[in-house]
This record gives C-alpha cells, structure tokens and sequence, in this order.
C-alpha cells in the first residue's frame, strides 16, 4: 500500500491577491499557474498559464504547499477547482486527480527559491 499522492502537473507560485478578490475569497493569496505539462490532468480540465488556483476539492489554495497538501491522497479523484482568469472567477469542474509516481514523471521539487512547487 502506502499513500499514493495525488497529481496535476502543474508548476505554480504563490501570488497575492487583488484586494477585492481577497475580500469576496476571504483568503489574501493563491497558486499562479506558471507552467502546465502536456497530457497532464490540469491541462485536460481546461485550466491555462497564468490562471490562479484559488480552492480544490472545497479547500483554500493560498499557494503551492496548500495546493500539495490538497492532493495528498487525492490521486483519481474528480475535483473542482475554482480559478481566478483574467480576474473573474469561474470553476474547472470535475478536474480529475492523477497519481504521482508511475509513468508520470516524478515531479515534487522546488523548481525557485522553496516557493515554486510542481504538482
């Protein structure tokens, strides 16, 4: 057995958020989606470069090592994640979760300064 984490494949930093957003989120930051893996789970449920990942699965993202705790033990499972695009908010629905580990490539490491985290 053991835990099988679970895996979007993206690369994120965390990002304050504009003070309206903050208010209306009741959080003051997120995960900028900086870079997204080709087949990966995040990038089938639509999500793009430069989105901000505010909630997964119902659980404030304020950057990467929230985004990692919410997919501990996440792998398989469909999730929906709430964006910031260009502003607005709006919902991936039904993000289905991979598995880190396997033919995934391996990709829990800090990729800048202990903030950048891929996912």
């Amino acid at each position: 057995g053991g835990v099988r984490r679970g895996y979007l494949g993206v690369g994120a930093y965390p990002v304050a958020l504009p003070s309206a957003l903050a208010t209306a989120l009741g959080q003051d930051s997120g995960a900028l989606i900086a870079s997204i893996e080709d087949g990966g789970p995040a990038g089938q449920a639509g999500v793009i470069v430069g989105d901000i990942l505010v909630r997964l699965g119902g659980q404030p993202i304020g950057g990467p090592l929230d985004l990692r705790t919410a997919l501990l033990d996440r792998g398989g499972q469909a999730l929906d994640a709430e964006i910031i695009r260009a502003g607005v908010r709006a919902v991936a629905p039904g993000l289905r979760v991979g598995f880190l580990g396997g033919h995934l490539r391996e990709a829990g490491l800090s990729v800048s300064g202990g903030g950048a985290r891929r996912d």
